[in-house]
């Protein structure tokens, strides 16, 4: 069968800075490779141009029949109507009701598949990753936001014209932070990068006998900051503390509703390893709803980093 014949894909990550791209096989070996500029101040216009021209380069590397290619499976930040090929709000890149799908596919000749970024990410998680085979997983991505995915029956949940599973902006603290959705409370104000940098600031500034003054100037504290310094100072170690008490309200939420056999940790806070892992499982264990009588939710890094969206591109078209 025709369908059959294709088997490759090729994979776009469009961020907001660089837009990264391979062309994939089914058993998920990435087989070239590129990246451009995203150039998201020049306008949606050329946003495609570009995209299109990193297209052009991985076909020149790819040295195959560019028939068996299947198409462009893509992910964007923001509200991504898949259905429509449209994304909807993407302020990082000024997409606005933009034709996405329909402008790439004339500039390339490819169908054109597309969807949320962190959605792409967890299918590559599922098909190749650190949650493959599962049926229901999430996936909460750690970075300058919250990010997030679900796969619910096998299948990817994407909500109402594509708009739901936004993890970050659940309340897990009624008339508390505020967050830049506009709402107080949200996970994303107290679990996200930024939050716990903000956390690590006010720490220091509130205790300047902190170890973590070692760093000299307090805006080079990052996320790693308090990490770092949390087994030789009491200030580091209760910022940890805090944060981890955090994010695993959020997770055990999850997996209340979801049940999902696995839940994923990505960004760049993931990084911590085992040292984050480990604790948010104890926590998420000791919490969630009839521990004793319902299937354990596990908690584990993501595996794929940035390949991660690329990888899930091929989800599109087979899953």
């Amino acid at each position: 069968m025709e369908k059959q014949r294709k088997v490759f894909c090729i994979g776009i990550d469009l961020g907001g800075t660089f837009i990264k791209g391979g062309i994939i096989d089914l058993q998920g070996n990435l087989l070239v490779s590129n990246q451009v500029d995203t150039q998201a101040g020049a306008g949606p216009e050329q946003v495609v141009k570009n995209i299109a021209n990193l297209v052009e380069m991985l076909i020149k590397d790819f040295k195959q029949d560019k028939s068996l290619i299947v198409g462009i499976g893509l992910g964007a930040p923001g509200i991504i109507d898949s259905e429509k090929g449209i994304a909807v709000c993407s302020h990082n890149l000024h997409f606005d009701n933009f034709e996405l799908a329909k402008k790439l596919k004339e500039k390339t000749g490819f169908e054109v598949k597309i969807a949320n970024d962190a959605n792409l990410a967890l299918l590559g998680e599922v098909l190749f990753g650190g949650a493959k085979a599962s049926k229901n997983a999430l996936m909460i991505t750690l970075g300058t936001g919250v990010g997030g995915g679900a796969v619910i029956d096998g299948k990817l949940l994407q909500g109402n014209k594509s708009a739901g599973a936004e993890f970050g902006h659940s309340v897990i603290c009624v008339d508390g932070n505020k967050c830049s959705c506009g709402r107080k409370g949200c996970l994303e104000a107290y679990a996200s990068a930024t939050a716990l940098i903000k956390q690590t600031k006010e720490a220091m500034k509130n205790n300047k006998s902190s170890k973590m003054w070692a760093i000299k100037n307090i805006d080079l504290v990052n996320g790693k900051t308090a990490f770092d310094y949390e087994k030789t100072d009491a200030t580091a170690k209760q910022v940890v503390e805090n944060y981890i008490k955090y994010l695993a309200t959020g997770l055990t939420n999850f997996s209340n509703v979801f049940r999902p056999e696995v839940i994923l940790i990505g960004g760049g806070i993931s990084n911590q390893g085992e040292n984050l892992i480990c604790r948010l499982q104890k926590e998420v264990d000791k919490q969630v709803f009839a521990s004793k009588e319902t299937p354990k939710v596990k908690i584990k890094k993501a595996e794929l980093g940035t390949n991660a969206g690329v990888l899930g591109s091929i989800g599109l078209f087979y899953n």
